[in-house]
């Protein structure tokens, strides 16, 4: 798959172009990598928690930070959809 794509200036594919992924994600690949990781889950909670007593105080931030977000959710982000307006060509 080293074929050269035809792309537009802003590095979309053209029109008629053929998928770069045709087949997609496998339908169960979440599902098969949850129910693997869920037979170590003791595991995964035992190291954030020996990780949140670190003496690292960078290791122990980082833990604290990923303990929270899996009890409480990711805190939400702000966005600024403001639009200005572009008078720099009316200057010229």
């Amino acid at each position: 798959m080293n074929e050269i794509v035809k792309r537009n200036a802003l590095g979309r594919l053209l029109p008629g172009t053929p998928s770069l992924n045709a087949a997609g994600r496998p339908r169960h690949a979440i599902q098969q990598v949850r129910e693997l990781l869920a037979q170590h889950q003791q595991l995964f909670v035992d190291e954030l928690l020996r990780l949140v007593h670190s003496e690292d105080e960078a290791i122990r931030l980082a833990a604290i930070n990923e303990g929270f977000d899996r009890l409480l959710g990711k805190a939400p982000i702000a966005i600024d959809d403001t639009v200005a307006e572009d008078r720099a060509k009316e200057a010229i």
